[in-house]
Formats: C-alpha cells, structure tokens, sequence
C-alpha cells in the first residue's frame, strides 16, 4: 500500500500510520506533497482546533518505521515515475489534493480516501460548516477515488449523533473521529471483494471553502438547533 500525505507533521497521518500498524496493513512507501499556501478564507469560526501540535514529523515516523519516504508532489511526473516502478495494488489518502487519473491509473485496486462528510450530500471543503448550514446529516465516508471531488465508489459510510449541544468544533472533531473509527471495517470491505455503490455523476456539486459571509447566518442556525 502506498501512503499519500504532505511533507510536514500532520495528525491524520500520524493516525493513520499508527492504525496501519496496530491493524497488520504494510505501508510499501509514503509520497510526501511539499507545503504549498492555498487561498483558505479569513474565517470567523472555526471547526477544528490545532490537531497538529506535538505530532511527530512525518518524514522521522517513516524512518523510525522503515517506510520509504519520497519528496514529490502528488501529480508530478517523478511521482508517476516512481509509481510506475513500484506498480502498487492500492493507495490510501492521508492527505492530498485532487489526485490526476495518470496517478490514479497506477494502482491495479485503487486510493481509499476517509472524507469527513457524508458522500454524496456534503463532498468537498469545510463539511463540518455546510452540515450545519444546509442541515445536512453528521456522517463520515470511505470510498474509493475517481477523478472527481470526493467522488468514485463507497465502501463505508458512518453516520454519527448529533447532540444538542453539539458546538461547531464539537461536529468537527466527531467529524475527524469518525474516519478513525471506520478505518478497520474499510479495510475488510475492501479485501472482500464486495461490490461497492458508485457516487452518481449527477450528484450535486462538490462544495468550496465556506464563506465567511455566510458564517453568522451558519451559527444562528447552530444556535436555533441547540
């Protein structure tokens, strides 16, 4: 399995690497996208904390793992290259950007992504927002990429309780949770060669970041909600 993440620390991947381990699955190699600044939104509320404090780099907890770590971003041509050469079953998302069919094409069973939002209702950025302001379910899903945002086949979907009192950070961190807590059973699916549900090319759009003209009208509705 080849593992796709980012070149700096970063708690999903941590997570994942970990869970890889304690659960049996071998990471063959980990392809690290360098840090690049992306346009994000001057946001008022947020609904995450900082997961990232105190994670151990990514490129030390491969070498203390033996887990070939290469430098490449995710669409290049050494990337496709160094695929090529290892010509991998399957990928797993740790994180990354949208990934081209060229990359995608390299692996003979396909990339796992864990998408923090019910797939197809709420694909793409900041779900735990659009949730709370289409009032959509509290859900995580697993699935197999095709070239579309969040999009290609669904292995696993998890919806979770909302609470009354649930903050916009509450949902957040649930939200990240709970791609850990289908990680195992994503991985049995997968190995059992069950048919998965593809998402419908006529799915509505994938969602962008949330704006922040719109994040007083999100929190009254969070509001009204508790």
């Amino acid at each position: 399995m080849i593992l796709f993440t980012y070149d700096f620390p970063h708690k999903k991947t941590q997570d994942f690497i970990f869970y890889c381990a304690h659960y049996g699955y071998k990471i063959e190699a980990a392809i690290a996208a360098p840090k690049i600044k992306l346009p994000i939104p001057d946001q008022k509320y947020k609904a995450g904390v900082n997961l990232n404090v105190g994670v151990i780099p990514t490129s030390e907890l491969c070498a203390r793992l033996k887990i070939p770590y290469l430098v490449s971003p995710h669409n290049s041509t050494g990337t496709i290259k160094h695929l090529n050469l290892l010509k991998p079953e399957l990928g797993l998302i740790a994180g990354a950007r949208i990934l081209s069919k060229e990359v995608i094409d390299c692996f003979s069973k396909g990339i796992i992504n864990f998408h923090p939002g019910p797939i197809p209702e709420a694909r793409g950025l900041d779900t735990a927002q659009w949730i709370v302001y289409d009032d959509l379910p509290l859900a995580v899903t697993s699935h197999f990429i095709d070239t579309r945002v969040d999009g290609g086949h669904i292995i696993k979907r998890l919806d979770i309780e909302k609470d009354s009192n649930d903050s916009l950070q509450d949902i957040g961190v649930k939200l990240y949770l709970g791609q850990l807590q289908i990680f195992r059973e994503t991985f049995t699916r997968v190995n059992s060669g069950a048919p998965l549900p593809r998402v419908p090319t006529n799915a509505k759009a994938s969602y962008k970041y949330f704006p922040p003209e719109l994040e007083e009208t999100m929190m009254r509705r969070l509001n009204d909600t508790n």
